[in-house]
């Protein structure tokens, strides 16, 4: 289906890119990115964009409900001067059912650890929760970038 794939965190970006399809089985979890992502050509980082493009996260566990946590801020104005952020677990099944009811992810901010990757996020279209902020830790083993160029 893609023409290109490559393995190397490091000569992609997904910084203000939206993801707008989950699937996940078989120790996979994949993101869709109907504009694709950054990808760092050589020495010049972000110097163009994929086109259409998935993300493939190589998951640890068997369970998906141990590979991926998402927690969402929710702000609070206790009195006029302050607003409070309370963070909540979102469920795997509800994360699901947004994606699955067109919720998009625009990331952020990404930081890799051994066998972790943490995002920074933005929720669109998510429903009775609006557009939220949130985080993305996904336990996995490596990352599969594939893509076509634009054509």
């Amino acid at each position: 289906m893609f023409k290109y794939s490559d393995n190397d965190m490091e000569n992609f970006s997904l910084h203000d890119c939206r993801a707008t399809s989950l699937t996940f089985g078989d120790s996979t979890l994949t993101f869709g990115f109907e504009e694709g992502f950054w990808y760092a050509k050589g020495t010049t980082m972000l110097s163009r964009d994929t086109g259409k493009g998935e993300v493939e996260f190589h998951t640890i566990y068997p369970d998906m409900h141990c590979n991926i946590y998402v927690d969402i801020f929710e702000w609070r104005t206790e009195n006029e001067d302050d607003c409070v952020a309370l963070r909540r677990n979102l469920p795997f099944e509800e994360f699901v059912k947004l994606m699955n009811s067109g919720m998009k992810i625009e990331f952020l901010k990404e930081y890799k650890g051994y066998q972790s990757y943490l995002y920074e996020c933005d929720l669109f279209g998510c429903g009775k929760y609006g557009d939220i902020e949130a985080t993305i830790t996904i336990s996995a083993d490596s990352i599969t970038y594939r893509w076509n160029d634009k054509e």
